[in-house]
């Protein structure tokens, strides 16, 4: 992996310019039923950004890939239709979304899960359409809580499997590691870099 470092006084402005192109999704504050704080993953709204520091979440980010409930078919029952009772794979949306601030471990359990929805006798379309279409920026555990579980999933805080791009926050800036020459000049376009490849 390539090392570039993103100054953090233009890291909102990146996930802005960011979100022409991405569905963003990130961890961010929510409360639960009994209006107690917490953690979660989900869909950037505008103008929302990412809690960037090392915080657990309630649930794995998994659902970016793998929602709890979604729509798989649709059919029909009326006779008159030339296709009906006949069922159909519903049209969902698969553009182009990035993961910003998933845990190594988290992404480490997700290329894990992917063993079984993308195999050589079998790609389940909905886990590999998504999973395919998602890019995955990780964010290292430089201060591990007492529920990392980094190295019990054969991961590391600072982990890179299952990751496209790793950011380690040391302060000011973000020091990433991109995995691959195109994140590196997609990042330069959106954080205007000057980085040599």
């Amino acid at each position: 992996m390539k090392i570039i470092k993103i100054d953090k006084k233009e890291w909102t402005g990146g996930i802005d310019k960011s979100r022409e192109k991405y569905i963003l999704f990130g961890p961010v504050k929510d409360k639960d039923v009994n209006n107690k704080e917490h953690y979660i993953f989900k869909k950037l709204a505008a103008g929302e950004f990412p809690v960037m520091e090392s915080v657990d979440t309630v649930l794995s980010p998994k659902s970016v890939i793998f929602p709890q409930s979604e729509k798989m078919l649709k059919g029909s029952l009326d006779p008159s239709a030339a296709d009906h009772h006949i069922m159909k794979r519903v049209e969902n949306d698969y553009s182009s979304r990035a993961v910003i601030g998933i845990r190594p471990f988290d992404a480490k359990a997700l290329t894990l899960v992917n063993l079984n929805f993308d195999t050589k006798d079998y790609q389940d379309p909905y886990w590999c359409d998504a999973y395919k279409a998602t890019t995955f920026v990780g964010l290292a555990v430089t201060k591990p809580s007492g529920v990392d579980f980094s190295t019990s999933m054969g991961s590391s805080p600072f982990g890179e499997d299952g990751l496209d791009l790793l950011l380690v926050d040391n302060g000011e800036e973000f020091p990433e590691k991109a995995a691959h020459v195109f994140l590196v000049y997609m990042l330069q376009q959106q954080f205007c870099l000057s980085y040599a490849l």
